[in-house]
């Protein structure tokens, strides 16, 4: 049996997700993601990216929406300013929207 690097996230989305292309055309977007430890009212952000069809299905989410995700977590290394960058990301491959959007939500009284 190989390695898994396998994750399923849900949380609410931070922003609004935006759709870009790269410069050979491929579709992506990066938004954050926050989940809530449970019990706690801490939360973990996370750094989403999708890309293809996935991040063209997900540009329709909206900030504060709930959002069930898997995918796999990528570690990043960058050079930057004569100093090096790190960034742990989720590359996800399959979003879910849960439940209604934010605006759906019933304000309080």
């Amino acid at each position: 049996m190989g390695d898994i690097n396998r994750i399923i996230l849900l949380g609410r989305l931070g922003t609004d997700p935006v759709l870009n292309q790269s410069a050979s055309g491929r579709a992506f977007l990066r938004f954050p993601l926050a989940t809530q430890v449970r019990g706690q009212q801490q939360h973990q952000w996370h750094r989403i990216t999708a890309f293809g069809a996935p991040a063209i299905a997900a540009a329709a989410l909206k900030k504060g929406q709930t959002c069930y995700l898997e995918g796999k977590v990528v570690y990043r290394r960058y050079q930057r300013a004569d100093a090096i960058r790190y960034r742990t990301e989720v590359v996800a491959d399959h979003l879910h929207p849960i439940g209604p959007g934010p605006s759906a939500r019933p304000s309080a009284a």
